[in-house]
């Protein structure tokens, strides 16, 4: 019996500690739309629709894209977030293949409450191709 009892205690304590390692998931996630921007010198249109997740261990986003018709071809495009220190940096890069993209994702531990936009640029470039203020 006190075997019984002690695997109980045992099998508690122990699933109690996975379940907290597994809840992850903050207390905000939002789906949005980004804002196509005026390309500028930049020869392609595109549209973007993003999920900011906030996370314990800072921000998941997910988004796609489609690049339109005049995309060229092989470009290579980039995700980049501004804090709220004015600092931006890049979380993510990737290659277009197609008119479209999707299933994109990219980590940072930047928490989302710090995160004031996502841009999406060709890299090299400092024109945002689409905007979101969050």
């Amino acid at each position: 019996m006190a075997l019984a009892v002690a695997a109980a205690v045992a099998a508690a304590v122990f699933g109690g500690l996975a379940v907290g390692a597994r809840n992850d998931v903050g207390p905000a996630t939002a789906q949005m739309t980004f804002q196509p921007m005026d390309p500028g010198t930049d020869s392609t249109t595109l549209t973007a629709g993003l999920q900011i997740e906030e996370k314990s261990w800072g921000t998941r986003l997910d988004w796609n894209c489609d690049y339109g018709a005049d995309a060229p071809d092989n470009s290579r495009y980039e995700l980049l977030v501004t804090q709220t220190d004015n600092t931006t940096l890049t979380v993510a890069t990737w290659d277009a293949a197609g008119s479209r993209a999707a299933d994109l994702s990219a980590s940072t531990a930047i928490p989302s409450l710090k995160i004031t936009s996502v841009e999406i640029r060709l890299q090299g470039s400092t024109v945002a191709l689409a905007r979101l203020d969050t």
